[in-house]
C-alpha cells in the first residue's frame, strides 16, 4: 500500500467525501500509526489512501466499479473504522456530527476495535436517528451489513412491530423468521459475511447474500415510527435481543438493483480487505 504525499495542495489530489469523512473522524493525513503490531496496523497516510480508493469505487470512478454512481443510493454508510465510539458515530455519507446527519450513539457494552464493533449479547445496542416511516420509503429501500466474524444467531438491526417488521437476522439455518406478510424478512445461512436486504416494489424483498441474490419473499406492510437500532431489536418500542456479532460496515438507502446490490458488496469486501479485517470464516 503506498503512502500519498501530505502538505500545501495534498486534498486535491482526493475525493470530498474521503476529505470530510477523514476529517471527522480525526485521522490525519501522516504518518501516525494505528493499531500498531496488528495485521490491521496503518497509517493515516494509508487510510487516506484506502478510504479514496473506496469512495472512487461507490462513485464509479474505480476499478470493480467504472461506471455506476452508487452514491445517491445511499442514507448511511457506516465503515465502523477507527477503534472507538467517536470515530465509528460518523455516518461517510454525511459526516456531521448532528442527528440530522444520522450520528450514531452507542450505549451498553459495545467493543470498538480494529475490527469494527462488537455487540455484547446483553445490553449492547446503537441508535443512528433513523426513523423508517419518514427517512425510508415502503417500495424504495434497502439496508445491509457485512460482518467480521461467523458468529451466532441473533438479531442484528431494525424493527419488529406488527405488519412493520423491518429487521436483519442472522440466522445459522436457512429460512428463519421468514416473515412474508411484514415489510421486510430474513434467513441468512452460514457463509454469509454480507447481507442486502433491497425492496423495489410493494410486493417483493430481494435478500442478497455475498452480493447474490438468493430469495425473493412476497412482503407487505407500512414502515414504523420506532427508531432502527444497530446490535439489538426494537421489539415494539422496547431494545433487546442484543447480538454478539462484529459488524464491519451498514448501510441504508433506497432499493438496489442486482448490479448495484453486486457492486456494493464487491466494494464493501474491497475495504475489508484493504484494511486487513476480512476475516469472516
Amino acid at each position: 500500500m503506498s503512502i500519498l504525499l501530505t502538505g500545501v495542495g495534498a486534498s486535491n489530489r482526493y475525493e470530498i467525501e474521503t476529505i470530510r469523512y477523514m476529517r471527522a473522524i480525526g485521522v490525519p493525513n501522516d504518518g501516525t500509526v494505528y493499531f500498531a503490531g496488528t495485521a490491521q496496523e496503518i497509517t493515516g497516510a494509508q487510510a487516506w489512501e484506502v478510504f479514496n480508493v473506496h469512495f472512487l469505487e461507490l462513485k464509479g470512478k474505480g476499478e470493480i466499479n467504472n461506471s455506476v454512481n452508487l452514491l445517491p443510493l445511499f442514507i448511511i454508510l457506516r465503515p465502523y473504522f477507527g477503534g472507538s465510539a467517536t470515530t465509528n458515530k460518523f455516518n461517510a455519507k454525511n459526516p456531521s456530527d448532528t442527528d440530522g446527519a444520522f450520528r450514531q450513539t452507542y450505549f451498553g457494552g459495545l467493543t470498538h476495535s480494529r475490527l469494527g464493533c462488537k455487540g455484547n449479547g446483553t445490553n449492547g445496542y446503537a441508535l443512528n436517528y433513523l426513523v423508517p416511516s419518514v427517512n425510508l420509503q415502503t417500495s424504495n429501500l434497502h439496508f445491509s451489513c457485512y460482518f467480521g466474524e461467523n458468529g451466532p444467531d441473533n438479531y442484528e438491526m431494525g424493527i419488529f412491530e406488527a405488519g412493520k417488521h423491518i429487521y436483519l437476522r442472522k440466522a445459522i439455518v436457512a429460512n428463519v423468521d421468514n416473515g412474508c406478510n411484514s415489510a421486510a424478512f430474513t434467513s441468512i445461512s452460514p457463509n454469509s459475511k454480507s447481507v442486502i436486504f433491497s425492496r423495489n416494489n410493494n410486493l417483493n424483498f430481494d435478500m442478497y447474500k455475498n452480493g447474490v441474490k438468493t430469495n425473493v419473499v412476497s412482503a407487505v406492510g407500512v414502515l414504523s415510527n420506532l427508531q432502527f437500532p444497530s446490535f439489538a431489536l426494537n421489539d415494539s418500542g422496547s431494545i433487546g435481543n442484543y447480538t454478539a456479532n462484529v459488524h464491519c460496515y451498514e448501510t441504508l438507502g433506497i432499493a438496489l438493483t442486482d448490479q448495484q446490490a453486486d457492486l456494493t458488496f464487491q466494494i464493501i469486501e474491497k475495504l475489508q480487505i484493504d484494511l486487513g479485517r476480512d476475516l469472516y470464516v
